[in-house]
């Protein structure tokens, strides 16, 4: 049987499960996707910034995917970080207008976040999980 570091008193709830799990997946394609984006376009200098970046992003999610899925206390918090950054970002793209930005992707990357949002914060359960 596999062994958790979660107490009999301290369960997961599903919704902090699937958030783990998608995060991790998300962190994985991150990842591998730059990965593989930056072995093809190795002779753009100012590029290499950008797949850094890109690449401690991935590196993000699958640590907080770690957090949230063994329930660590700083794991709450900083997810509820990262969906305001997640929120904000598209936002500020699109106030500036950028071209790629319409409104339709724009709501379409804020969905996500503001359903992990209002799951951590209303349900009287995800809090619970995450106190020692």
């Amino acid at each position: 049987m596999e062994e958790t570091n979660i107490s009999p008193a301290r369960k997961r709830p599903f919704g902090i499960t699937l958030i783990a799990l998608l995060l991790c997946l998300q962190g994985v394609l991150v990842v591998v996707l730059t990965l593989v984006i930056f072995s093809i376009a190795t002779r753009i200098p100012l590029a290499v910034v950008g797949f850094i970046i890109s690449v401690l992003i991935g590196l993000v999610c699958l640590a907080l995917a770690w957090g949230l899925w063994t329930l660590k206390p700083w794991a709450f918090g900083a997810t509820v970080a990262m969906q305001i950054l997640s929120i904000v970002y598209p936002l500020f793209n699109f106030v500036l207008m950028l071209p790629k930005n319409t409104f339709v992707t724009t709501l379409g990357s804020l969905i996500f976040p503001v359903i992990v949002l209002i799951y951590l914060f209303t349900d009287k359960n995800v809090r619970a999980a995450f106190r020692r």
